[in-house]
């Protein structure tokens, strides 16, 4: 293997979009999947990454790519998910919960996540602002901005990453202050799906 001379953190990798046109993932072998997760560890591994957050929603233990590669490895695991995980991968912060779409999520089921997190000191990955439709459905379910619902209902009380962020203003950033936040940005994504600001 080439000697790295960068070291890029992406945040953010789904191995299924290295596999489009393909018969879908749920439908691959074991070993078939650990290919597919192994190519994309090293197309990011040649960019010159060195901590890559990958979507695992097939809990495959990626520590023996990790050590091949010296990459640090983090699996984001959507919360249905974490049930099944083994237990080696929720040691030495291997692990992140992915919150996809908040605006569906009911009080129960956040505050559920949130105590999950806490107890096992699990990070949290909210995709938060990427497009004003799910802002707005926010405001309107909860009848408070967007910012304030995260309050609420607990996530910034947590170590918390905000994926997207495309549509942030200054209310929300003071209140970001207050907390552990950090913003995950995806400028590719955004512009092949035209959102955000270009």
């Amino acid at each position: 293997m080439t000697k790295q001379i960068y070291n890029f953190k992406n945040c953010y990798c789904d191995a299924s979009s290295f596999a489009q046109g393909a018969k879908p993932l749920k439908f691959w072998q074991k070993d078939e999947l650990l290919l597919l997760y192994e190519y994309v560890i090293a197309k990011n591994f040649t960019s010159g990454v060195k901590e890559l957050w990958i979507v695992n929603d097939f809990n495959l233990d990626l520590s023996p790519l990790a050590q091949k590669y010296s990459m640090k490895i983090k699996s984001i695991v959507k919360m249905e998910n974490i049930n099944t995980l083994a237990s080696s991968m929720l040691v030495n912060d291997g692990v992140v919960i992915e919150v996809d779409k908040l605006e569906e999520l009911g009080e129960r089921e956040a505050s559920e996540i949130v105590s999950f997190s806490a107890r096992l000191n699990i990070p949290l990955l909210v995709h938060f602002g990427q497009d004003l439709y799910s802002l707005g459905s926010l405001d309107k379910k909860y009848k408070m901005p967007p910012e304030r619902v995260l309050e609420e209902l607990g996530f910034l009380d947590r170590k918390c990453y905000l994926f997207g962020c495309n549509y942030l203003d200054k209310d929300a950033l003071s209140l970001f202050e207050n907390y552990e936040v950090e913003y995950i940005f995806s400028p590719l994504d955004d512009g092949e799906n035209g959102r955000g600001f270009l």
